[in-house]
């Protein structure tokens, strides 16, 4: 799941392999990259990986279960 936010949110590297990090690392010199993983990083807090977020979207999803069905 991790990897999948990171990747989603182009907010950093993700590696298996050795000369993966060893690229990622690399990357990470660029101050202007470091700066535009972080703003992406917090960007996806505040509007997709926030608990806040997740608990509006579950009290909805609950919400539709607990009505009564109109079918019979």
């Amino acid at each position: 799941p991790a990897a999948r936010m990171v990747r989603d949110a182009g907010c950093g590297g993700v590696f298996r392999a050795v000369e993966d990090l060893v690229s990622s690392r690399h990357r990470m010199t660029d101050p202007e990259r470091r700066r535009g993983y972080a703003a992406r990083g917090r960007q996806a807090i505040a509007q997709r990986y926030h608990w806040e977020n997740d608990a509006s979207r579950l009290v909805a999803l609950l919400e539709t279960f607990a009505r009564p069905s109109t079918t019979a």
